[in-house]
């Protein structure tokens, strides 16, 4: 199954044993995500190695292990997408919500603010354990 992984999704990758983290590593899911992912992902690097009591080190291992994972994308790629989301409410999400409408992909995320907008397929972890249960 292919999906575009927001990065509060990515954030839980970071904790050993989570289900995003399994997800992420398990062969069910092909990933997809924008670049700029990544550039939030650095930006909270300190929030998230408090969260989950990671040296720098342990940090930067993981961070470079999501380019196995995951294939990112340049905004380039897909930016012409961005006019199906002007409106929507929270800019940072924009990236992931036209990345989903160009691939054609559900986005996978937690934020309940992104099941508001119709355009794009929203599936939350929950969702990906219901669909898990129905294909095992």
């Amino acid at each position: 199954m292919h999906l575009v992984v927001d990065t509060n999704v990515l954030f839980s990758y970071f904790k050993k044993d989570s289900a995003s983290n399994k997800f992420i590593l398990s062969n069910y899911f092909i990933l997809h995500s924008p670049d700029y992912a990544k550039l939030e992902l650095k930006k909270h690097k300190n929030e998230i190695k408090e969260r989950y009591s990671l040296t720098e080190e342990q940090f930067f291992d993981l961070f470079l292990e999501l380019d196995a994972y995951i294939h990112f994308y340049n905004k380039k790629e897909y930016c012409v997408h961005y006019k199906y989301f002007l409106d929507f409410e929270d800019k940072e999400d924009i990236d992931f919500l036209a990345l989903s409408h160009y691939l054609n992909l559900p986005l996978w995320s937690n934020d309940k603010l992104l099941k508001t907008q119709s355009v794009v397929n929203v599936l939350s972890t929950g969702d990906i354990f219901d669909f898990l249960d129905i294909i095992d």
